[in-house]
């Protein structure tokens, strides 16, 4: 289906699992993992294939405060080997740790884009629109031009509810 040959996937495989933590749960089935194992074979999922930006929405969401930790850290690795990440989350001690790129969504716009910041609601920071800075998009960038290197900062996106 994606044109990796059997060769790379039993090199590629291993060292995906060893990445996430999971090679001596290989074996199991989804239903036998945990909540934090689950989350660490979907990201493994998106890592197999070498991606060079990974989104993870809402990773940590569903997960206890240690698997949680256990999830952010391994996005923290996989950042500073080189794959920019994109995390949205509304977990205001995740934003805060992390102390990097937060860009606040509210109604779907964008409200603030501060370089290193923890969690604010959105009402504190909006910006007007004519002095909100310019913020290039990247869906509308061909791959190349996308940044890859590991100074692209591990991007947090937090959003205010509507509901």
């Amino acid at each position: 289906v994606s044109d990796v040959s059997t060769i790379e996937i039993t090199t590629r495989v291993p060292r995906i699992l060893n990445l996430v933590g999971l090679t001596d749960r290989a074996n199991l089935y989804p239903d036998e993992l945990s909540g934090g194992e689950r989350q660490r074979t979907a990201i493994a999922r998106a890592l197999v294939h070498s991606p060079r930006i990974l989104i993870a929405d809402e990773p940590t969401g569903n997960l206890d405060p240690e698997n949680t930790w256990e999830v952010i850290e391994l996005l923290e690795r996989i950042n500073r080997a080189g794959t920019v990440v994109f995390l949205a989350t509304h977990n205001k001690a995740v934003v805060d740790k992390l102390h990097r790129r937060v860009i606040v969504l509210d109604k779907g716009r964008i409200v603030s884009d501060q370089a290193h910041s923890g969690y604010r609601l959105a009402s504190h920071t909006h910006q007007p629109a004519a002095h909100r800075p310019e913020i290039p998009n990247p869906i509308r960038q061909s791959a190349d031009q996308i940044p890859t290197e590991p100074q692209t900062p591990l991007s947090t996106v937090a959003g205010k509810d509507t509901a």
